[in-house]
């Protein structure tokens, strides 16, 4: 997961982690165990 800040010239986010990160990183964790 990276912190995408500006895409096509334009802002998208402040480049912290989130809501919705912090969902995909506890999902992905879930998915591949304590590997």
């Amino acid at each position: 997961i990276v912190p995408v800040v500006r895409i096509d010239g334009r802002t998208i986010g402040s480049g912290l982690p989130g809501e919705v990160t912090e969902k995909l990183r506890l999902a992905f964790k879930k998915l591949v165990g304590s590997r």
